[in-house]
């Protein structure tokens, strides 16, 4: 029988992994669209999540969504779920900077799967601290596994 905090945090993961499909999913706002001025987004000050819509035409799907990063995960319940595989080998392909973030890219070869469903490893990068929140709390950093 799988431990409450195994089961937590394949909880956890899943949640993330649903959390980047439906990235395009972001939240609602009513803000009024930021200045000309071209703002980076960030977690607070004017480049903060209800503004990210207009920041940019390309994150303008932002003021159609129902849900918004960051996320306070909360509610869990036990249930009899297929369990997560992880099938992670490759080495990294390549280290980059974006200027927010360091990303290790990995080559066709890791995985993870769920039931039959099965989700490449692309890359994988930190936040600190991190994005999202567990029970309202916030931590020290959070790696995000992109597939």
């Amino acid at each position: 029988m799988r431990s409450k905090l195994t089961m937590k945090i394949a909880g956890t993961v899943l949640v993330c992994l649903l959390l980047v499909m439906l990235s395009a999913s972001c939240g609602d706002s009513e803000q009024p669209p930021a200045s000309a001025d071209d703002l980076e987004w960030g977690y607070g000050g004017p480049g903060a999540p209800e503004r990210w819509a207009y920041l940019s035409e390309e994150y303008a799907t932002c003021a159609n969504g129902q849900q918004q990063s960051p996320v306070d995960i909360t509610g869990y319940e036990e249930a009899d779920v297929n369990p997560i595989s992880f099938l992670y080998g490759g080495n990294a392909a390549a280290v980059r900077n974006d200027g927010r973030f360091v990303h290790i890219d990995y080559a066709p070869g890791s995985m993870l799967s769920v039931g039959k469903q099965i989700f490449e490893l692309k890359s994988a990068h930190l936040h600190s601290p991190s994005e999202h929140w567990i029970d309202g709390v916030s931590f020290a950093a959070e790696l995000h596994l992109v597939h």
